[in-house]
This record gives structure tokens, sequence and C-alpha cells, in this order.
């Protein structure tokens, strides 16, 4: 992929994501993306996702060695542990939160990214094996479709832009055995199972068949160096996760990280404080939380759909 292609597509995916997220980028530094009040539950997770991206920015230059010990729970250690630590969308929200210390708009700089990143890494994957209509096709569907709209508020589930760099990264070092494609392969499997322990979860399932297809696609290439160099970026994945997972590992030795797969079970502590009782025995929802109005979500749903129809009757 030419360095020309890559920057129209980079120009053309941004100026989609401004339109699909719009109103929301003339309002990046103080509003956040919607969420309905009705959903008390969606409220909490947005805000426990951007403490922890704050958490998480403030930590690694202030006291890395302290990034677990968050200040919430106070005088419990390894709070950060009680819920997804998003080391792995540091990249992306942090840069912008130590410019400004401002985490609303990291937040949506953060999200933005996400859109425009994902579309272009599977661009690219697609580019590989096919032509740019297709890729720049490809690209759209992966990055634009209603559920990551729909998403906004839990915006760590939309940092995938690291899942086609894996594979496209995996079938470049068995073509050339390239250095450079080994330490972009470990560092995007890396970033991307950092992200969310989900995400994690989804990457396993989806790599897992794949490797193989892509083993036997380049088996008249396969030798030592491929084979080591392969096995090394999996150590290296494998370290890096079980590092940063021993905090979660302390506290369910503990008993304080309980499996909430047994009937009885109490409910996550975190989420106790964000739901009010109605009197009746139903949730009540905080109202104060909402920001942009159902109307215009529905509004923006129904333009993603005339455009994706465009998309398929255009290159179908």
């Amino acid at each position: 992929m030419r360095r020309v292609e890559a920057l129209l597509a980079l120009v053309a995916y941004t100026a989609l994501a401004l339109w699909w997220l719009w109103p929301l980028p003339s309002l990046m530094a103080t509003h956040s993306a919607y969420f309905s009040a009705e959903s008390p539950l969606v409220v909490a997770d947005f805000y426990l996702i951007v403490w922890t991206l704050a958490w998480g920015a403030h930590a690694l230059v202030s006291a890395p060695w302290g990034l677990f010990h968050a200040n919430a729970f106070h005088p419990s250690t390894l709070s950060l542990a009680y819920s997804e630590h998003l080391l792995g969308d540091a990249p992306l929200f942090a840069p912008v939160y130590w410019a400004t210390g401002n985490a609303i708009l990291a937040t949506n700089v953060f999200i933005l990214a996400t859109f425009v990143l994902s579309a272009l890494a599977m661009y690219a994957l697609v580019r590989r094996f096919t032509e740019p209509p297709a890729a720049l096709v490809g690209g759209f569907f992966y990055a634009f479709y209603l559920w990551r709209y729909d998403a906004l508020a839990h915006l760590h589930m939309l940092a995938v832009q690291y899942f086609p760099l894996v594979f496209l990264l995996t079938d470049r070092w068995l073509e050339a055995a390239r250095r450079r494609d080994g330490v972009l392969l470990a560092i995007a499997l890396v970033l991307q199972a950092l992200s969310s322990y989900y995400l994690a979860y989804a990457l396993m399932l989806a790599y897992a068949p794949f490797l193989p297809l892509a083993l036997w696609r380049w088996r008249s290439r396969l030798d030592r160096r491929r084979l080591v160099g392969l096995l090394v970026v999996f150590l290296t994945l494998t370290t890096v996760v079980v590092v940063a997972s021993l905090p979660y590992l302390r506290l369910r030795q503990l008993g304080l990280i309980p499996s909430y797969n047994r009937e009885g079970d109490p409910p996550p502590i975190g989420l106790v404080p964000q739901i009010a009782d109605d009197g009746e025995g139903f949730p009540r929802p905080d109202r104060r939380a909402q920001v942009f109005r159902n109307r215009e979500v529905g509004r923006c749903a129904e333009r993603a759909v005339r455009v994706e129809l465009a998309a398929a009757a255009a290159f179908g």
C-alpha cells in the first residue's frame, strides 16, 4: 500500500468519522457522548471507564509502581483491579490527557481515533489481498456499523484497531520474516490484549483458527527463524498479560473478587451506589446524566443506515 493511498484513506475515514459522530466533534472539550439516563448501569460504566483511563494516564507518569493502588476505595490497595485496567488504551488517551488535563477531551479524541484507526487498519489488511475500492468498503464496515455507534458509552470496547494489524503482521512475518514485522506484531498483540479482557478473549478466539491457516499458506517458507520468532512474540504476550493480571489474582486469592457465577452471589460492589430503589424494587436512574437526547440518537442511526445501504449498493 503506497503512502499516498494510505493518506487518502486516512483523510476519507477521518472525514467520515467526524460526520458520523457529529455533533460530538464540535463539543469535544466539554461534552461526553450520549448515553441514556434510563440505563443507570451504562452511566456507571461510562464514569468508571473515564476514571480508569484518567487514573492510568496519571499514574504512568507520576508513580507507575503504584498503578494499581488507585485513588478509590481507600484504604484498600490494588483498587484499580476491581475493574479493568485498560492499559492498552493509554496510547490513544494519555497524550491528550497529559497535554490538557481534560479527561472529557481525551475521551472524545480516543473515541474518534478508534473509528479512524480501526477503519484504516482493516483497509490495510484487506488491501493486502485485493484492490483499493474493496479495501475502502471493508474498512468502512469494520469501523462504522450501528453497534459501534450505539456503544460509545462503553468506549473501551471500540478499541479494536489492533485486530486487523495482528492478522496483517502475522502474514507479513511468515512471508518475509522481517524483524520490524515481528516487533510490530508483538506490540499489536500486547496492546490489543491489554485494551480489555473482553477483547483479549475475542482476539484469542479469532487468532486461534487464523494462525494454522496462515502457517499452511506459507508452509513452503516456514523455517526456524519464523517459528522461533512467533514463539518469542507469544512468550512476550503471555508474560505481559500474566504480569498485568497478578493484582486480579491477588484480589481473587483474598476473596475480594467473587465469581458472580453462583446463585446468591452479591452484585459487583462498584454498581451498587449507581442504582437507587424506587420503592417498588426497580432501579431508578439519575436523570442528570443524559447529555444528548434520544431523538438525536435516532436521527444519527437513520443516517448511518442510509450510508451503509448506499455503500453496499455502490460496491456490492
